[in-house]
């Protein structure tokens, strides 16, 4: 099991930061995602008339 030490090493590792910073932001980044594709659903549907059958 790791120490808080190591797990505080890691969080400053170059080679972790941007994973970090998605991992703490991951809610707000799935939401704007799926907010995202419901937006290009809803244009495509009024564009064309039809939805797109991806599910």
């Amino acid at each position: 099991m790791k120490t808080k030490n190591e797990m505080i090493n890691n969080e400053n590792n170059p080679l972790y930061h941007d994973t970090w910073r998605l991992l703490k932001n991951y809610r707000d980044v799935v939401w704007s995602l799926e907010t995202s594709v419901q937006q290009v659903r809803h244009g495509f549907e009024i564009e064309y008339g039809t939805g797109l059958l991806l599910d």
